[in-house]
């Protein structure tokens, strides 16, 4: 077990001294990446959400655009929230040897947040400290 401190917060990361394969990670995420995430994720569905619907309603084809204006309504607000839940909970990265990857849990709701993260990252940032 390796326990470190990065800018004042604590870390830690577990590897088998047996087969050492990493078992448990947590380390910092990136600041830059998040707000990139953030800021580009909330354009690009703004952008899906009001300008390219506002078009289409403008143009006044029928029926059908109506429904894809709609469509595209939905696939920008998706991407802003997306967006946002990666900026939210990108602050830290966790992984868990076995674990599946998915979309981070609520806060409070009992259970763990996972990120896709290589194990190769984790060997790559324990070497750095070694």
């Amino acid at each position: 077990m390796l326990r470190y401190l990065y800018r004042g917060r604590a870390f830690q990361v577990v590897v088998d001294g047996f087969s050492g394969k990493v078992l448990y990670g947590k380390a910092p995420g990136n600041t830059l990446y998040r707000a990139g995430v953030l800021v580009l994720g909330m354009a690009f569905g703004a952008f899906l959400a009001v300008t390219i619907p506002a078009l289409i309603l403008g143009a006044g084809e029928g029926e059908g655009s109506f429904f894809f204006a709609l469509g595209l309504f939905a696939v920008g607000l998706g991407i802003m929230y997306a967006s946002y839940r990666a900026f939210r909970y990108g602050e830290q990265y966790e992984y868990r040897h076995g674990a599946r990857k998915g979309i981070p849990a609520l806060p409070g709701m009992g259970k763990t947040l996972t990120t896709s993260i290589d194990v190769k990252d984790v060997e790559e940032w324990i070497d750095l400290l070694s």
